[in-house]
């Protein structure tokens, strides 16, 4: 956990947050989802703990068959770079949820050291995920589940404030 640590402060000191955008509408579905999902802040706490920084850019033309997805940028000694590019006419609550659900493929990045660029991105997911298109597209049950209770804890959060209640 030390060097985790240890790269956290060198990727994320500063103020700068493991999950950046250039636009504050999309920093407050960000926020949106941290205040109103206990997944999805849990995700976000676990990245700021990581080496890893999430770049999110929402995309006009995305092909058809996608709502998200995850792509690795690059590596530095200390750092790893991945970008997720979203929908930009989902709505709010689906937007939050499909970014959770990439969130969590950059959790399963964050927990592979060995993955430092899309060669090694591709192979940990032939060898741990499942593949969704005849390409490289592959996917994760962890990723399916976090979007799904996202989305829940979004659209239902009186059952969200019930849970904390207990």
């Amino acid at each position: 956990m030390e060097i985790q640590s240890a790269a956290a402060a060198l990727c994320h000191g500063a103020g700068s947050p493991a999950i950046r955008s250039n636009f504050t509408w999309v920093d407050q579905l960000v926020l949106n989802g941290i205040a109103h999902s206990a997944t999805f802040a849990s995700e976000a706490q676990e990245l700021s703990t990581s080496d890893l920084v999430v770049f999110l850019e929402p995309v006009m033309n995305m092909p058809s068959e996608l709502s998200a997805y995850l792509v690795f940028m690059s590596a530095t000694p200390a750092c790893r770079f991945v970008r997720i590019r979203y929908d930009i006419h989902l709505s709010d609550p689906r937007a939050i949820a499909m970014i959770g659900h990439e969130l969590r493929h950059a959790l399963e990045i964050a927990n592979h050291p060995e993955v430092v660029d899309n060669l090694t991105l591709s192979a940990m997911y032939k060898r741990f995920g499942k593949r969704v298109t005849d390409g490289e597209m592959y996917d994760s049950v962890e990723a399916v589940t976090a979007g799904r209770i996202i989305l829940q804890e979004l659209l239902n959060p009186v059952a969200l404030n019930a849970d904390d209640d207990r």
